[in-house]
């Protein structure tokens, strides 16, 4: 069986992060050949999300993390912060997509891309 890849796009936040980097390690830990890639929206420091990743990353080798371009709010419509950050970052999560299909497919050992996770409160 050939390996699979999933990524997975948490809401920012140490709590949706931490609950769904659990799921990530329970089915890494059930099957070998699979591999799960978070891409990490960044909406502002905090220093125990980087903490987090750091210690995940040292512990699993099929758990990893792409941080994509920092979200800066616009000002002027507060009230649509989530729809606002989801849409902004739809070209980053886009570009890294791409680059992970085009890695698995020029080289045949990689994994290929499975699924695509979006773990949100909030669709726009």
């Amino acid at each position: 069986m050939k390996k699979a890849e999933l990524v997975f796009i948490p809401t920012p936040g140490i709590s949706h992060l931490v609950s769904t980097v659990e799921v990530a390690k329970q089915l890494v830990d059930r099957d070998e050949k699979l591999s799960i890639t978070f891409l990490i929206m960044k909406i502002n420091f905090d220093p125990k999300v980087d903490r987090f990743i750091d210690s995940v990353s040292t512990a699993c080798n099929r758990i990893r993390f792409i941080h994509l371009s920092k979200y800066e709010p616009d000002p002027n419509q507060p009230n649509n912060f989530f729809v606002s950050l989801i849409e902004s970052q739809k070209p980053s999560v886009k570009e890294e997509v791409s680059r992970l299909v085009s890695r698995s497919e020029s080289s045949p050992g990689l994994p290929t891309l499975a699924g695509l996770f979006l773990i949100s409160f909030v669709h726009p």
